[in-house]
């Protein structure tokens, strides 16, 4: 009998077998979708007469337009995202401006690029991923609830990734870039040993009802603008990330991102933090942002932020308001504080098409920004062009030197 069950059930498995083998592979599935960001914003500095120009302030650029599709196999893919992204009223700017000078060399605006572009496969499927090319890479990253952060990702870095999933809510694995340096030499050119010495490790557990946590460590030293995953000068050197998302109890979310470097250079060692804690109360939502900032030099000292913000919906109405007061204490500083404030309105005009106006206040002496995390109000709050040409930000946002004001009016239409 137990041969006999033993030979039944060999049966059903090569059956089962040989029809999935026999079967026809379904067609690979395409999707497409992309999106425009821009608009306007009118600001003076210090009482200076007022400027206009097109300005993006979810995106701090001058408008960012991206199209971006993927094909999906089953068990391989292709994704792409094209990207232009360019200040675009800047480029007339010095276009007109060189025309009249009579040169031929106009500044316009560069053309759209891959901001990601690459293939996977799934050996085994739901269990090992590998994705090679310029990568999207958010899958241990932090702030997965809705985190301004974001650290840990491989957004436009470009290399090869393995993820293994060995269990439900698991995810772990590694990255090997493919160039390193500030010049983009290529990884090839070193050896085994110094090559791997590149690699950075990730892993994220999702437990559902719950929530998530993230972890990574870069072993690389000297990261490549193209494998940075953002523009900040903290991909510059190795560093962890650690990051905590609860979603246990109905209409809260809680995060924590932090991000440590360690760099044989001890005076720009460094440990952020960020949390963010969010309450939606029927139309009512409530939502409190923090920032820290630790550096190991005296001299950079230690920059703080703490920004609250409420919103009220109605249909598809949304405004609301927030403020922003920030605290730093390098021995450059002209002063330690900084603020700003201001209310906002969104108008979802379509299913796809939201309009958002936002007048804003604000001045102090602490013109540094907290580097790779700016504070962000809803959905964005950063400077424009002229705001951080005058100040020497790196990432806009708010306080400047001086007293200022500024209001955008921004438009997002996504298809």
């Amino acid at each position: 009998m137990r041969k006999l069950l033993l030979i039944g059930a060999l049966v059903l498995i090569s059956a089962s077998v040989f029809a999935q083998a026999a079967a026809p592979a379904a067609a690979p599935t395409m999707a497409f979708t992309g999106a425009l960001y821009t608009g306007t914003i009118a600001q003076s500095i210090n009482g200076s007469t007022p400027s206009l120009g097109i300005w993006d302030p979810v995106n701090q650029t001058g408008s960012r337009f991206n199209f971006q599709g993927t094909i999906n196999g089953g068990t391989w893919g292709l994704n792409f995202r094209l990207r232009e992204d360019d200040n675009w009223d800047q480029g007339l700017s010095n276009a007109k401006a060189n025309s009249g000078a009579g040169t031929s060399n106009l500044s316009i605006p560069s053309a759209p690029g891959f901001r990601r572009l690459y293939g996977w496969m799934e050996p085994l499927p739901g269990v090992i991923r590998v994705a090679v090319g310029r990568l999207s890479g958010y899958e241990w990253a932090t702030g997965d609830a809705g985190g301004f952060s974001t650290l840990g990702n491989l957004d436009g870095a470009v290399g090869a990734q393995l993820q293994i999933k060995p269990i439900d809510g698991l995810n772990f694995g590694a990255f090997l870039p493919f160039t390193y340096g500030t010049s983009g030499t290529p990884l090839s050119s070193l050896n085994l040993n110094e090559a791997l010495s590149f690699v950075a490790f990730g892993a994220k557990y999702t437990m559902k009802g719950f929530g998530d946590i993230e972890a990574g460590y870069w072993l690389a030293a000297d990261m490549n603008s193209t494998q940075n995953t953002t523009n900040s000068s903290f991909y510059q050197f190795p560093k962890a990330w650690f990051g905590l998302e609860y979603v246990g109890t109905q209409n809260l979310i809680a995060l924590l991102e932090s991000q440590f470097a360690i760099s044989r250079n001890s005076s720009v060692n460094y440990a952020y933090f960020d949390e963010q804690v969010s309450y939606q109360l029927d139309q009512l939502g409530l939502t409190l942002y923090a920032e820290q900032l630790f550096w190991s030099s005296s001299a950079l000292g230690t920059n703080l932020g703490f920004r609250p913000v409420v919103d009220y919906t109605m249909g598809n109405v949304d405004v609301g308001a927030y403020a922003e007061l920030v605290y730093g204490s390098a021995s450059f500083y002209t002063g330690n504080w900084g603020y700003s404030f201001g209310p906002f309105v969104k108008v979802t005009v379509a299913k796809n098409v939201y309009m958002r106006f936002q007048p804003e206040y604000g001045g102090g002496n602490v013109t540094p920004p907290i580097n790779g995390a700016p504070l962000q109000d809803y959905p964005g709050d950063n400077g424009s062009p002229a705001y951080q040409a005058a100040n020497g930000l790196t990432q806009g946002w708010a306080p400047l030197a001086h007293p200022y004001w500024q209001v955008f009016l921004n438009f997002v239409v996504s298809f």
